[in-house]
Formats: C-alpha cells, sequence, structure tokens
C-alpha cells in the first residue's frame, strides 16, 4: 500500500511539474521582451521594427489565410485580403472570387466587371497583419470572410541580423510584387454591418520622411 501511494505521489507531482513547465514556456513566448531604441526602432525575439507610417482602415474581408512555415509566420499567422469603397459593398463583391496562396491575394470576376479593373485594384490589398498583444493575436484568427472590420497601427519594415527582410508598401496605387502592407496592429474592433461607413481608402499618415524601396 506505501509503495502504491508512493507511486501516485510521484505520478501527480510529476503532471504538476510537467504542467508548470508547459504553462511557463506558453508565457514566456507570449511575453517576449520588447527592446525600444532612440530612434524609434524596436526589437522583439530575433526581429528589429522599423516604422515608415501610421496606418488606418476600415474594410470588408473578402478572404483569410492562416500561414505557418514560412519566416514571417512568426511574427504573422494570418493575412487578410481586405476590400473597402466599392470593394467593400456586397452589391460588387457578389460578382468576384477571392483566394490566398503564398502571401498573395488573387481575384477573379465571375461575369462582366462591375467596377473598372484600376479601382478593384487599388480598392482592395492583400495584408500581413503583425498583431502586438496576445488579445489581438486571438481576435485576428477569429475573423471570417464577409465581416466588417476597423484597425490601426503602424506600417513597418521588419528585418533580421541574417539580411531578411520584410517592408511594407506605402501607397495604395501600387499592385503587384511588393504591394501588400505590413502591419503592426495595435487596435481592431469587428464591427456591425449597421456602423460601416465604407470609407473610399485606408488613411495613411506619413510619421517620418522615408524613401521606401521595393
Amino acid at each position: 500500500m506505501r509503495n502504491a501511494f508512493f507511486i501516485l505521489t510521484l505520478f501527480f507531482g510529476t503532471c504538476f511539474f510537467l504542467m508548470k513547465l508547459h504553462e511557463g514556456n506558453s508565457l514566456a513566448v507570449a511575453g517576449a521582451p520588447v527592446t525600444q531604441h532612440a530612434d524609434g526602432t524596436w526589437r522583439k525575439d530575433e526581429f528589429t521594427f522599423r516604422v515608415l507610417q501610421d496606418f488606418a482602415v476600415e474594410a470588408r474581408v473578402l478572404s483569410t489565410a492562416r500561414y505557418s512555415a514560412d519566416i514571417a509566420a512568426r511574427l504573422c499567422p494570418v493575412d487578410l485580403a481586405l476590400g473597402w469603397g466599392a470593394m467593400a459593398k456586397p452589391d460588387i463583391i457578389r460578382h468576384f472570387s477571392v483566394h490566398q496562396s503564398g502571401r498573395w491575394y488573387y481575384w477573379q470576376c465571375n461575369d462582366d466587371l462591375p467596377i473598372p479593373q484600376r479601382e478593384v485594384e487599388i480598392s482592395s490589398a492583400n495584408m500581413h497583419l503583425i498583431p502586438s498583444t496576445a488579445e489581438l493575436d486571438g481576435k485576428l484568427k477569429s475573423i471570417s470572410r464577409g465581416q466588417m472590420i476597423r484597425f490601426s497601427g503602424k506600417l513597418v519594415e521588419v528585418t533580421m541580423e541574417n539580411g531578411w527582410r520584410w517592408t511594407s508598401s506605402t501607397t495604395r496605387e501600387d499592385v503587384g510584387q511588393g504591394s501588400c502592407e505590413v502591419i503592426y496592429v495595435e487596435k481592431l474592433d469587428i464591427i456591425p454591418e449597421t456602423e460601416a461607413t465604407h470609407p473610399g481608402v485606408p488613411a495613411l499618415r506619413v510619421s517620418q520622411p522615408l524613401r521606401v524601396s521595393h
């Protein structure tokens, strides 16, 4: 009986230790230290962030994609394909099929274009969203196609010491390679359809003079 009691005590003690060890590791990842530098850059884990512009948008979610295999997934597990202006209106977007792959988004019109192609290009985008907190990470992962969202943060350039670089677009006039936004998200709300304002363009405000090459 004494041996059985000892074995049970050892078993439950080991389980408790492993539970605490796992809990400690999880908290260490979630609370990774952030080092702020005087020049406005900051470092988190092996990544260095540099602010390019302030950013805010209200938009409709046209598609969502999860990523886990690339380097960027350590920061940004979710990309959203978003539409604003005409591309946020249900009677317009019902004509389109949208999907995402490889950090890109693709659209196809199922019949005649209801708006000019150029308007589609400058009224929609694939955005790489880096959550600034664990709460925002959970909220981003809960977002579904068709929802209206409003968020704000910083367009950023992210680098590593090995030369890896991820630079946000800073204009809504571009298309193709380098045209996606990389956003450090500081605030995010999922908004009811009745509160949506369907603004015409995301708000880009230069926080410092900067020229960016892609």
